[in-house]
This record gives structure tokens, C-alpha cells and sequence, in this order.
């Protein structure tokens, strides 16, 4: 496994065909999200191009946007992202 040592795992529910599964989500996978240009960050075709252009594998854009949405935004301090960020992030 080539992931960082410090990767924490949080199970996110991702329906495949019908089937649910858990698939771990890792640090990287977020912070992959969060080191996109800001401004881009919002609206479906978003999501759908960063699921397109393979930032996550086998995240369905569906699973990106709600995973940003319900667990990043509102633990955005506990990343290490820059001051500049962080605060984009908590005024948006």
C-alpha cells in the first residue's frame, strides 16, 4: 500500500450496482478534493468532472460531493492545508 503511514480510514456507504458496500475514503482521497482550485468547487458538473478525470478511483462524483460536503467542510481545520484555505473554506 503506497498511501501515507498516518492514512485514517472512515467507512462512507457507496451503493455499487445495488449492493451496499463500505469503501474506505483515505487523507489523500480528501485532500485530493480540497487541493482543487476553490472556485471550482460547487454545482453537479463539478463533481462530475473531478470523478471523470480519476482525482479519487471508483468514487462515483455522488460520493465525492457528499463526502466533502458532510465530513471535509466541517473538519477543515483538522487538515494540513494552509491558512489561506482553511479560511476560504470556513467562509463558504
Amino acid at each position: 500500500d503506497k498511501r501515507h503511514p498516518l492514512s485514517f480510514h472512515i467507512k462512507c456507504c457507496r451503493n455499487l450496482k445495488g449492493v451496499g458496500l463500505f469503501q474506505t475514503f483515505f487523507v489523500e482521497e480528501d485532500l485530493a478534493m480540497i487541493d482543487r482550485e476553490p472556485a471550482y468547487l460547487g454545482g453537479n458538473e463539478t463533481w462530475k468532472a473531478m470523478e471523470k478525470s480519476g482525482i479519487c478511483q471508483n468514487r462515483s462524483w455522488q460520493s465525492l460531493k457528499e463526502r466533502f460536503r458532510k465530513r471535509v467542510l466541517p473538519n477543515i481545520e483538522q487538515y494540513e492545508v494552509d491558512l489561506q484555505t482553511k479560511m476560504y473554506f470556513n467562509n463558504s
